[in-house]
């Protein structure tokens, strides 16, 4: 498997900015977007064939932060950050 880093901007306004293998999101890397359902703005983490996979950071609009343990997309646990 071929790693490599870069950028990837949609026209609506999402943004992915970190690594990349097989023309997925895997490794290290920032996803950002505009407000869906949830209101989820930024998740940053690591990823795995195109889905959050391990330690990450989901930021919400307006809300809160949490630091979270995922399984290929799926929470396992997570918690609130308090940031100063």
């Amino acid at each position: 498997m071929i790693y490599y880093s870069g950028e990837l901007v949609w026209p609506d306004g999402r943004r992915y900015c970190g690594l990349f293998a097989d023309g997925q999101f895997d490794g290290l890397g920032i996803y950002n977007q505009p407000s869906d359902d949830l209101g989820i703005e930024i998740s940053e983490g690591t990823w795995k064939a195109g889905q959050l996979h391990g330690q990450a950071r989901v930021r919400y609009v307006g809300l809160s932060t949490e630091r979270s343990q995922w399984y290929v997309s799926s929470f396992l646990f997570r918690e609130a950050v308090t940031e100063c």
